[in-house]
């Protein structure tokens, strides 16, 4: 492909995680879904994203928004709003006015909606959604969608086995109110596989669908939704297609993001949208799952269509082009021989390297500039990482609180020299569980990570390290 300057990586490096929910709100339903001991960690998932006078605006669970010129470079913003959104937030603009709400959190007991001039607010409550009955209508994981025409509808709902999910047309200047009748889009579906609850989908009558989003693209309407749970790697969303915002949606179910292993997997629940010049794009929850069933990261991909207008998501993990697609790099480092200064019990540097997201090389607490060398077996040459950091102590309730990383990258020759510049993070100030670095290509046989971790109480590990190159032909 050609060479490109518009490169991302996922999980995207968003900056400034917030605590997760069940840390926020201690007692709240997941706390169920620990893997072990109930420490404090970070989440994003659920994304939405909305395009809004040249920016991309990334609304996710747990957090408030993230802003992005480039679909590259994100900034996490605070909006003013006098409720926090909970799990699941959606974004529409609708009649000049920008409209979000969430499933509700643990302590309210209605979403509502809420409407702003701008992405980032000012956002005044417009109340929660009644039906033409005047009955509150409270569906979980809602989704916003404003048609060509202005019409404003609203999509809901859970799917075990006998629920469904649902859809009502809102009133446009007072979208607290519905103007129709609510229908049954869809219900869980057992003849779809991927529908079918657990790790491997063994229980073939139950299912728990969710977390739908409805996009408009050459005329037709993608009505897609989050399938099995999402503490399983099978994870994924369907999709439907129809004629009309509330049907009926006549075509069978089609997984359209499916991963189940790598660094990136688990990829359900997200939405399409509009992205560089006029390309769908899809944004999906990651799964990690290293201390909690509920700890995610997000991703985004664009959407292919094919001739019959069924739309595809190819997950990626490697570096990929916004403008080109895939940029035909590799991960040299998976699964390579490391050398490390220290490490806890059982926790060696093998597990850097693994492409598995919940397992992570953790040093000695007592190692103050802990070192990790990945062998990549030959000199190579390499020109982007990707690190994953495993936040080890971190504990909201006793001031071991969120940095940044401080770190350092030196490449060496087979003799294990210097080669190359080397990347100096000792000053940084972003704070971000995922680095994505480009730099000037550099031929390296390898390629060593230093934790400046001097005086900060942080005991930080990697989860995963990536050096990517591109495939070549061993000449001998």
């Amino acid at each position: 492909m050609k060479k490109a300057n518009d490169l991302y990586c996922n999980p995207v490096p968003l900056p400034d995680l917030p605590p997760a929910m069940v840390c926020q709100f201690p007692g709240s339903p997941p706390e169920e879904q620990y893997i072990g001991e109930r420490v404090s960690f970070r989440e994003v998932a659920d994304p939405e994203v909305l395009y809004f006078e040249g920016k991309w605006y990334m609304y996710p669970s747990c957090a408030q928004v993230y802003v992005s010129e480039d679909l590259i470079h994100w900034e996490y913003h605070r909006i003013d709003i006098d409720n926090p959104l909970g799990y699941a937030p959606c974004v529409t603009v609708c009649k000049g006015r920008v409209l979000v709400t969430s499933s509700c959190r643990f302590e309210d007991s209605h979403a509502r909606i809420y409407a702003a001039p701008h992405p980032l607010g000012p956002f005044k409550a417009c109340g929660p959604v009644k039906a033409l009955d005047g009955s509150l209508i409270q569906w979980g994981d809602p989704a916003l969608f404003t048609d060509d025409d202005g019409r404003l509808y609203l999509y809901g709902g859970c799917a075990p086995a006998g629920g469904g999910i649902y859809g009502v047309e809102l009133d446009p200047d007072d979208p607290s109110q519905a103007v129709s009748e609510a229908v049954t889009l869809f219900t869980f579906d057992p003849a779809n596989d991927f529908e079918h609850y657990g790790e491997h989908g063994e229980v073939l009558n139950y299912g728990w669908d969710e977390g739908c989003n409805m996009y408009k693209y050459n005329g037709v309407y993608y009505l897609q939704y989050a399938a099995c749970a999402t503490q399983f790697r099978s994870y994924c969303i369907g999709v439907y297609m129809g004629k009309n915002p509330l049907g009926p949606f006549e075509k069978p179910a089609k997984k359209m993001v499916l991963r189940r292993d790598g660094i990136v997997s688990g990829t359900g629940h997200g939405g399409m949208f509009t992205g560089p010049e006029g390309r769908p794009f899809q944004a999906y929850t990651v799964l990690v799952r290293r201390v909690h069933g509920y700890e995610r990261r997000v991703g985004i991909d664009p959407v292919k269509f094919d001739e019959n207008g069924v739309p595809a998501v190819q997950v990626s993990d490697t570096p990929q082009s916004v403008k080109y697609g895939d940029a035909g790099l590799v991960n040299a480092a998976a699964n390579k021989r490391t050398e490390f200064s220290s490490s806890m019990p059982f926790l060696g540097g093998a597990y850097a390297v693994d492409e598995c997201p919940h397992t992570c090389w953790v040093p000695s607490p007592e190692d103050r500039r802990p070192e990790l060398t990945v062998n990549l077996g030959r000199m190579m040459e390499v020109s982007s990482l990707r690190l994953i950091w495993a936040e080890m102590n971190l504990d909201y309730s006793n001031g071991v609180l969120p940095e940044p990383a401080k770190f350092t990258i030196e490449f060496l020759d087979s003799e294990k020299n210097p080669v190359g510049k080397k990347l100096d993070f000792s000053a940084n100030t972003v704070d971000k569980v995922v680095d994505f670095i480009t730099f000037e290509a550099v031929k390296a046989h390898f390629v060593r990570l230093t934790i400046l971790r001097d005086d900060s109480p942080m005991h930080r590990g990697v989860s995963d390290l990536a050096v990517f190159t591109e495939p070549f032909y061993w000449e001998r």
